[in-house]
Formats: structure tokens, sequence, C-alpha cells
């Protein structure tokens, strides 16, 4: 394990791409962390391919001075940080996303941790009770090893929208996959990809619980169950895509599998008709990215789809 200088340089790194109504508070909150982080070498903007108004947002932002805009027109965001991979030269490279807010001790607690871990997570909790994601949201640190079962698991240590790793891991781990994420046909999963990446050559994993922020999800109830759908859709699409001969792929499909049944079957048995809807919407994904992994092909899921769940209407 890589043991870094008390004196390493980070730059946060945000993709934007149609994000003028949340970006600003975003910065701010970005700010604020990097007060009481001195080794902040600057906060970068990826900006390209808007329609709204986050150009002209992103250049009234930079007129601070840690505040800087990089141009990449992909609207791929794997893209985006992959630009900022080549062009960003700091020790680690720290992500969030425009609809993220960090809190005041998210930097300051990453920058303690880089003294050990080339590759963290933190804690992403929802501004809107009852959005749950499914990474780990836990008060308490973890260390995720790369071990069979630990791999297994990679879909839990964290994403994109608050990791931090090592500039130079990153680069021998060649960046973000670019096939995944949003901006791409399969939407999702870029970052459970990365994290998986890591694990297989051996780098732990650190979940760092001090290093949180906030997900904002103004979505409606119809586009949230399709982001879940499709988020459970694309973990199962990259690991049956690519890794079908790790033993860990089976193992972590079994384990989602049986995590979103035994979920549907609770909330079946008390009369929770979100929570029901929300697992079977997982289930569906899974199911699904398996077969579209494996080659077989299958419909996307539309947010007008109408599918009754076992047990109960949509």
């Amino acid at each position: 394990m890589t043991v870094h200088s008390d004196q390493s340089t980070f730059g946060v790194v945000i993709p934007c791409f149609n994000c003028a109504g949340v970006l600003r508070r975003c910065v701010e909150s970005v700010l604020a962390s990097a007060a009481s982080c001195p080794w902040v070498k600057g906060i970068y903007l990826v900006d390209g391919g808007s329609t709204d108004t986050t150009s002209e947002l992103c250049q009234e932002l930079a007129a601070h001075p840690l505040v800087h805009v990089l141009r990449h027109d992909a609207s791929s965001a794997s893209a985006k940080r992959n630009a900022a991979l080549r062009q960003v030269e700091a020790d680690f490279l720290v992500f969030t996303d425009p609809d993220c807010i960090t809190t005041a001790e998210w930097l300051s607690a990453y920058s303690k941790a880089a003294l050990e871990w080339s590759c963290c997570t933190g804690r992403v909790t929802p501004l809107v009770p009852g959005l749950a994601t499914a990474i780990r949201t836990s008060s308490k640190d973890r260390t995720y090893q790369p071990r069979l079962l630990w791999r297994a698991f990679a879909f839990r240590a964290g994403s994109s929208n608050n990791l931090m790793i090592s500039r130079d891991l990153l680069m021998q781990l060649g960046g973000f996959p670019e096939d995944l994420g949003p901006g791409t046909s399969n939407g999702v999963a870029e970052d459970t990809e990365v994290l998986y990446r890591a694990l297989r050559a051996g780098v732990p994993i650190r979940y760092c619980a001090g290093a949180e922020v906030q997900h904002d999800h103004p979505e409606t109830t119809e586009v949230y169950l399709l982001k879940k759908e499709l988020y459970a859709r694309g973990l199962s699409y990259f690991m049956f895509k690519r890794y079908r001969s790790d033993p860990a792929t089976y193992l972590s499909f079994t384990v989602m599998m049986g995590h979103s049944l035994g979920r549907w079957l609770f909330h079946t048995m008390f009369f929770n008709r979100f929570g029901r809807i929300q697992a079977y919407r997982e289930l569906r994904g899974r199911y699904r990215g398996l077969l579209d992994g494996a080659g077989c092909s299958v419909r996307h899921p539309a947010e007008n789809e109408e599918e009754t769940p076992p047990g109960g209407e949509p």
C-alpha cells in the first residue's frame, strides 16, 4: 500500500452538463470544504455540450481563484472525468457531481485518509428522505479488500459522486469506462467498474464515512424508479460483459438478486407498495443486465412502460 505525504495535492473534479440549476450550490459547498484543506490545488469544472446556461455559469464561478474551467464537449460524464485526468496535475483527484452538496469536513476527511489509502469513497446521503441508494451509507469506516468476497460487494463500496483516487492509480486503471455512465446508452455503473478494477488490481478501497456529500433527487417517483432499474441493469451488464471469467461476478450477482428479492418479500409482507415496486424494478433490471451482458437482446425500459410486478400493480 502506498503511503502519501501529508502535503499531497488535491484536484476536485465536477463534470458539468445541463446543470445550471444546481451547480452554484455544489461549487460553493466545495469551496467551503476547501477552506479547511490547504492542499486543494483547484476545483475543475469540466464543461461542454450543455443546452442551458451551464457554460455561462461555469465562467462566472471561475472568477474565484480556486475554480477553473476545462472544456470537453462530450456529454458523457466518464469522458469529462477522463479529460480532467489527463489535464489536472494533482496527486489525488476527488470527484463529485453538480447535484451534490459536500459537507465542510469532506476534503479534510479525505486528506487524512490519503496518508494511507490510494482509493477512498465517502458517505452519500439523500437530500430527500426515503430515496435510498445501493451504496454504503454507514457512519462507520470500512475497508474493502481485494479478495473474492469483497470484490463481490464492489457495488456497495461507493460511487463517482464521492470518490477520491490517486491520479497515478486511476491512470493505471485506464480511467473511467467511456461506454458506461451518464451520457452513454448504458447510463450507469462507470464508477462501480472503476472500483471493481481497483479491487481486481489488488488495491483496497477505504470507505471514509467522514467524507460525506448529500445527493439531490429532484426527479419524480417514476423517474427515480426508472433510474434504480437502469442502475441495477448496468451493474449486471458490465460484470457479465467483461468479467464472466471472474467468480466474483457470479457471487456478486447472487448477492444483489438475493438482496433485492429479500426486500421485495419484506415490503410485500408489510404492504409497503413503494418499497415493493422499487425492489421489483431492481430485480427486473438485474435480470435484464445479465441477458444484455451475455449477448442476449432485450428491450430497454421506458419511462412510460407499464408492467405488473408479482403481487400487485406497478
